[in-house]
């Protein structure tokens, strides 16, 4: 059995001015991640990485600003609909509104879709889980998916937690 971590700094890498400066919510968090497993053979390690913090709602306007992050084209970084949930060629809220809407949370139309990944870089991408904040139109959060991948390319199915205090 093994388990993961990922670790970040409470405060973005400015690999963007201020949210202040440029109304944008979007950024690029440092981080470290370890992994152990400890049978049967015991092995641990840590990596250090990017994790990417994308707002959907301001895709086009960071593929314009940023000359080197394109949305579903390769380039040096790229955000690709392809990598998350299923290949079916649909925009990812639509894939984050039919993974909610399977777990039977409706979320709100006027609302805005967060997530927190690891985008392709040089055209490769490792992204062990990538975490979906689905938020209404006043910033509360209306839903949470995580979204698992294993390393040999498989996926798991995602969760999706609605509302309020989740009990097991």
């Amino acid at each position: 059995t093994g388990g993961a971590v990922l670790t970040a700094p409470a405060t973005p890498v400015r690999a963007l001015p201020p949210a202040a400066a440029t109304g944008l919510r979007s950024a690029l968090y440092e981080s470290v991640v370890t992994h152990s497993r400890f049978g049967p053979v015991r092995h641990s390690f840590a990596q250090r990485g990017a994790w990417f913090l994308f707002d959907l709602d301001e895709l086009d306007r960071l593929q314009t600003d940023l000359r080197l992050l394109s949305v579903d084209r390769r380039n040096v970084i790229s955000l690709r609909a392809d990598d998350h949930f299923d290949t079916d060629g649909r925009a990812l809220a639509a894939k984050v509104h039919s993974c909610c809407a399977e777990a039977g949370v409706d979320l709100p139309a006027d609302g805005r879709i967060v997530v927190l990944t690891q985008a392709r870089v040089a055209g490769y991408v490792f992204n062990p889980v990538s975490y979906w904040w689905c938020l209404d139109a006043d910033g509360a959060v209306a839903a949470v998916v995580a979204e698992l991948n294993n390393p040999l390319g498989g996926r798991l199915p995602p969760v999706a937690v609605g509302p309020g205090p989740v009990s097991e």
